[in-house]
């Protein structure tokens, strides 16, 4: 009967050992993700820039005066948008970031 339990907990040990393993090994992979995608970087580099407190600068050219009340109102809606996004992704609200230009690229 001693046999039995001392085999029943070596299984117990080696198959709870082995899923350990593997979720340990499924962990880095996962945390290796973070690394290739570029967007997350420049996620936590803007998160780290609003931590440290320094302003968030979204630049671009000026916009021609001669553009049409449509084109004003389209490029207005894009600033909102980004600077939507923006506050999102630093968990802040639009409020406290300034956008001063906007550049295309």
């Amino acid at each position: 009967m001693n046999e039995i339990i001392m085999e029943g907990t070596t299984a117990l040990i080696a198959g709870m050992g082995t899923v350990f393993i593997i979720l340990v090994l499924i962990s880095v992979v996962i945390s290796l993700f973070e690394h290739l995608d570029p967007e997350t970087r420049a996620e936590k580099r803007l998160a780290r820039l609003a931590k440290k407190g320094n302003p968030i600068e979204v630049t671009e050219e000026p916009v021609e005066e001669a553009q049409d009340t449509s084109d004003q109102e389209e490029m207005l809606r894009v600033v909102a948008a980004i600077s939507v996004a923006l506050a999102k992704s630093l968990n802040t609200s639009v409020d406290r970031l300034q956008v001063r230009s906007i550049r295309r690229l």
